[in-house]
């Protein structure tokens, strides 16, 4: 999906204000998950990476059933480590490791067959990198964190060799993994093609950027992982007090919504509805994680819950009618209304949910 600025969208004034809202008499239909048997859309099995479960080491993968919450481990090729894991679009397991030479490699993965090498192995020694796959499922993307000159791409379809690209660490793929999008200062989004066969583009410059709001105006920097969608680019912006999510659409126009109060040490996280225009946004506060939602198709943005635990990450189901809000010690599975259908008390051991297959 290409990205032309043609220009500033102004601050959608009834978006902010709905994000903005205080959650005071909304908490008491949110502070309890309902008891009710299992709902219907609770279905399938999620991909947990980086647990520390005695059957896991290495950091290795999981495969959660949603409906019974019972733990099946992937196989992963003995002595090696996990990096990275994800959901292919067609369902299958994707799961990056080093090996004891300081290499990496890709693999295919499931729970009943033995891991079987997708590429050839990549000398990353004393390099640190951070990964994507394309929502599309067929580039994957390893970024280097120092610099970006030792990045590299990997096209799944035909995996017998590394493309070298320049890519900063927390890099996104677009959908259909064509383009690269990284913030290389904190200030910008650049966006480039992944085979490197054209020019790179500013998409996003918070020095010329109008419409941030009070808060955040002050020393703004682009924090985190970018999130990219058919329906935009998403970023989170903090600046003295306050966090904003600037999404660049298709169009190259820009939408800023307020987000609320930052705190010491926060965390956020995105997470766009499978094809689809509502993007999820986890935030904390000195006292609260708050979960919100932003339809850019609508012009609909709502809290929908509210959480007394940091929110680690957020992933919605494959049909994008639950979002599930992953938590240290607990698993919270809410509708896109608000509702929140079940809450899980898990092992801290768990590791982090990053996808979700039907």
């Amino acid at each position: 999906m290409g990205l032309h600025r043609s220009g500033i969208e102004r601050v959608l004034l009834v978006l902010g204000l709905l994000f903005a809202t205080s959650c005071t008499g909304r908490e008491a239909d949110h502070a309890r998950p309902s008891e009710r048997p299992i709902d219907p859309r609770l279905r399938g099995s999620i991909l947990v990476a980086g647990g520390f479960s005695p059957g896991a080491p290495q950091g290795g993968l999981e495969v959660i059933n949603v409906e019974t919450d019972v733990a099946s481990l992937v196989q992963v090729p003995s002595t090696h480590f996990i990096f990275f894991g994800a959901l292919r679009n067609d369902g299958s397991i994707l799961g990056v490791v080093q090996d004891g030479r300081g290499r990496i490699r890709a693999y295919a993965m499931s729970v009943e067959e033995p891991a079987r090498p997708l590429s050839p192995p990549l000398p990353t020694e004393g390099f640190e990198f951070s990964f994507d796959l394309a929502v599309a499922g067929d580039v994957l993307l390893v970024a280097d964190c120092d610099g970006g000159a030792d990045s590299y791409t990997l096209d799944l379809e035909r995996p017998s060799a590394w493309r070298p690209v320049r890519a900063s660490c927390l890099a996104t793929l677009s959908p259909d993994g064509q383009r690269i999008a990284a913030s290389p200062d904190g200030q910008t989004i650049v966006t480039s093609p992944a085979d490197r066969r054209g020019p790179a583009e500013r998409v996003l410059d918070l020095a010329g950027l109008d419409g941030l709001p009070p808060g955040v105006a002050d020393d703004p920097e682009i924090v985190g992982s970018l999130a990219w969608s058919d329906a935009g680019l998403a970023a989170v912006i903090a600046g003295g007090s306050r966090l904003a999510v600037a999404v660049v659409v298709p169009e190259g126009t820009i939408t800023i919504v307020d987000i609320g109060d930052s705190s010491a040490g926060f965390r956020t996280s995105l997470a766009w509805e499978p094809e689809g225009a509502v993007l999820a946004v986890a935030s904390e506060t000195h006292t609260e994680s708050v979960v919100r939602s932003l339809d850019l198709s609508s012009g609909v943005g709502s809290v929908l819950g509210l959480s007394d635990e940091p929110i680690s990450d957020l992933v919605w189901s494959p049909s994008g009618d639950v979002l599930l809000a992953a938590t240290v010690f607990s698993w919270v599975y809410v509708d896109p209304g608000g509702v929140w259908l079940r809450k899980v008390p898990v092992n801290r051991g768990r590791g982090t949910p990053v996808g979700w297959s039907s």
